[in-house]
């Protein structure tokens, strides 16, 4: 198995809302604003994406993981103006 380490920064802006975490469109888990998770997964091929509320998404972000291979993400509010505000995912 591998595992996959998600950040979320902590900002003011979308602080009180939570990030949901999908994982080839499967929700598997929630981040608050300064927090960081570890999921196991099998080997093979993901997108990961975020999400919050019924308009805010993330970029999609597509990697393959192996045995034993940890990966990780962070995810930040993305600062290019109001009418393109949604939330970036980065891998590190």
């Amino acid at each position: 198995m591998g595992k996959i380490i998600i950040h979320r920064k902590n900002e003011v802006i979308y602080k009180m809302m939570k990030f949901h975490v999908y994982l080839n469109d499967k929700k598997i888990g929630s981040l608050q604003a300064g927090e960081t998770t570890a999921i196991q997964i099998e080997e093979g091929g993901y997108i990961l994406r975020i999400k919050s509320g019924l308009f805010i998404r993330s970029n999609e972000l597509k990697f393959t993981i192996a045995p034993n291979e940890t990966k990780k993400f962070v995810a930040e509010y993305f600062k290019k103006g109001f009418l393109k505000s949604f939330i970036q995912l980065k891998q590190l």
